[in-house]
């Protein structure tokens, strides 16, 4: 999209063709406790919560999952990504001038109805502040009416029967009333549970052992269980117990520190190391994030999470 007013080319949003390459297996590969995944999408969706729990990656993973369930319905299908901060120019009235041009692409987009459209807006809280900011009088009045051209804009996609809208949020108290009142469905992404940390460690431990960064003894002796198998021996020690059950005492940790699901899965990617152990590379690779995540947050560094 381009800023007539300035010249500067600003890339109001992102068009992935469905299904895309790029996003196979995410769906598969996002993991949840609740049944967040199978009763979370609907026309409208909000998904807030904390960093790194996920929901971009939920929203991508769904029109990904829809594009290819409803293939007969809709033959072709679009994710529209919406990039909130670029749909504020810095020239007054421009900023109305490029939601309508956005939008008007949208619905261009959606007249052939056999043509799936998600349209993806993330961080929207950015939104909220503009509004917020402009009743304070910290901002131009062309803000708010910006702002109240966007949730037009996206009541009117609704009546389109092959249009998806899906928004998420950081900040679950800067989500203003006007577009929490929009969403059909409105959900909580929290960060990983032990049980669901347990299931992310266990995943990075097969990657780090198939790219050959740590040395894999105790994968190759003792395969790391599932939780139902460590529930169906009552979490019982034994010699082949025993690598699971360590990988449980590190996902204990990491759910008590609060460590986000983006945090834990950073862990496969980290660069070869000397441990002796995959345990001890994740042990080391985890301490060090919780540390740096406790540095920017100037909060005191956490407790390296025990094995």
């Amino acid at each position: 999209m381009n800023d007539n007013s300035s010249g500067e080319e600003r890339s109001a949003a992102d068009v992935w063709v469905l299904p895309a390459e790029e996003l196979h297996g995410l769906w598969e590969n996002l993991i949840y406790d609740s049944q967040l995944k199978e009763d979370f999408w609907n026309r409208f969706v909000l998904l807030h919560g904390p960093p790194g729990t996920g929901k971009t990656s939920l929203c991508r993973a769904l029109a990904q999952k829809l594009a290819i369930r409803l293939s007969d319905r809709f033959p072709r299908a679009r994710l529209v990504e919406i990039n909130a901060q670029c749909l504020f120019s810095k020239w007054f009235s421009e900023s109305g001038k490029l939601v309508a041009k956005l939008f008007d692409r949208i619905r261009m987009i959606l007249e052939d109805r056999r043509l799936l459209v998600c349209t993806l807006v993330d961080e929207v809280e950015s939104l909220t502040h503009a509004r917020r900011a402009t009743l304070a009088g910290l901002e131009p009045s062309d803000s708010i009416r910006t702002v109240n051209v966007i949730l037009t804009q996206l009541d009117r996609l609704k009546r389109y029967p092959n249009a998806l809208v899906l928004t998420t949020s950081n900040v679950t108290e800067a989500i203003d009333v006007a577009f929490v009142d929009r969403a059909d469905n409105k959900r909580l992404v929290e960060p990983p549970s032990e049980r669901t940390a347990y299931e992310i460690l266990r995943g990075c431990c097969y990657e780090l052992r198939a790219h050959g960064a740590v040395a894999p003894p105790l994968l190759l002796c003792a395969p790391l269980f599932s939780l139902r198998v460590l529930e169906g021996v009552r979490f019982v020690e034994s010699d082949g117990s025993r690598a699971s059950l360590r990988l449980l005492e590190v996902a204990r940790s990491t759910a008590a520190a609060g460590a986000s699901a983006r945090a834990l899965r950073r862990l496969a990617g980290r660069p070869r190391c000397r441990a002796s152990s995959t345990f001890d590379a994740l042990r080391a690779a985890l301490a060090q994030q919780l540390r740096d995540a406790a540095y920017l947050c100037n909060s005191p560094a956490p407790t390296s999470p025990s094995f």
